[in-house]
């Protein structure tokens, strides 16, 4: 597999990796969902700074930053500004958009970037000249939340994340029925050079739980577990996962 290391940790697939999402709206969340990860010491922890009430308050976004940096040392911290049309609550231009990233990048905030591979292409490639010359990873990814479209057209929309920088991609899809698991597994075996991309794929509502109790199955490296509030449809909770995978892995 292509090599892809976020803060030392490799990211590979030969570990079951465990990301956990602070979605706090002001600082207060914030301070009170970090403490308790603190606890249940996930692999991986995801800013999702939309959530922020005063998103373009730099002031109040960067007094976050700093508390989440100061507090993930030694954790690696994926920084996502998710926009609505994915499923975040994000609603802000470009220029917007990237002075937040400036600002969290100067600050050493992220060791990794998640951005929709529907972002404006410019927008994108300005974010990756920024982070080419520091040990930031960029994850491309792509959300649907009403289906899992054909394997051909996911096949491309992982080609675009390629193509647009990303050394991490995401699928993530909801799951109506058994053959959306299959187009979703496929992903993993429809040829060499895909089997070989890091990736994050997550089947979302009830029926692809699955993809998150074994994301190996799926060639995923990393899997998504809840704290406090669910970032998307099905989501377990990180002791519940950690709980199904102690009783499956006797």
């Amino acid at each position: 597999m292509q090599k892809c290391v976020i803060k030392g940790k490799p990211i590979d697939g030969q570990e079951k990796l465990i990301a956990v999402s602070i979605m706090g709206k002001n600082l207060m969340e914030i301070e009170k969902e970090m403490n308790n990860l603190m606890f249940l010491k996930p692999d991986i922890i995801e800013w999702r700074c939309d959530y922020f009430e005063q998103l373009l308050n730099m002031t109040q976004l960067i007094d976050a930053a700093i508390f989440i940096r100061e507090h993930t040392q030694h954790t690696p911290l994926i920084f996502t500004c998710r926009n609505q049309r994915e499923g975040g609550r994000a609603s802000i231009n470009n220029s917007d958009y990237y002075r937040i990233i400036d600002n969290m990048v100067d600050l050493g905030v992220p060791d990794c970037i998640d951005m929709e591979i529907s972002l404006n292409s410019q927008l994108i490639e300005k974010v990756r000249k920024k982070i080419s010359n520091q040990n930031i990873q960029l994850i491309m990814s792509y959300h649907n939340f009403q289906k899992t479209p054909p394997i051909e057209e996911l096949m491309n929309v992982i080609k675009q994340g390629l193509i647009q920088g990303g050394t991490l991609i995401k699928i993530a899809t909801m799951i109506n029925d058994y053959q959306d698991l299959y187009q979703l597994q496929s992903l993993n075996f429809y040829n060499d050079v895909l089997k070989n991309i890091p990736k994050i794929i997550i089947g979302m509502g009830e029926m692809g739980q699955i993809t998150r109790i074994y994301p190996e199955v799926f060639g995923s490296c990393i899997t998504f577990a809840s704290n406090v509030n669910l970032s998307a449809p099905g989501q377990l909770s990180i002791r519940d996962l950690r709980e199904i995978w102690r009783i499956t892995e006797k």
